[in-house]
């Protein structure tokens, strides 16, 4: 946790050669902590690595309660126009995300899925 907490700080600051060095020793440790894949996939993205970015999200996702990775992962899917993957992920996101705490989004993913091809 302590290895994923600087990897935030250098994130905010917006170091990201720092931010992404952080997030992967966190992830040595535990390849399973959830915010370490969440903040690897938002340093690629800001760095320009759509791929990176989703290839971390989709790391994140391998937990079922992690709805951020999941939700990052399924929007940049779309984004990057892979639609049938990017469905499968929304529908999970629409599905399984607590709307307590993701009401907007699960509504703003119903929206997206509306307008996606296919």
């Amino acid at each position: 946790m302590a290895l994923q907490n600087i990897g935030s700080v250098h994130l905010e600051a917006r170091r990201l050669a720092p931010a992404i060095e952080a997030f992967n020793a966190s992830l040595a440790v535990n390849p399973s902590w959830a915010p370490a894949w969440n903040g690897l996939g938002a340093a690629e993205i800001q760095r320009g690595n759509r791929p990176a970015a989703i290839a971390a999200w989709a790391g994140g996702r391998a937990r079922p309660s992690n709805f951020d990775a999941l939700f990052n992962l399924a929007t940049e899917l779309a984004n990057a126009r892979e639609f049938p993957e990017a469905r499968r992920y929304l529908e999970q996101f629409v599905r399984t995300a607590p709307p307590a705490a993701y009401g907007r989004d699960i509504e703003n993913v119903r929206s997206m899925l509306a307008r996606l091809p296919g």
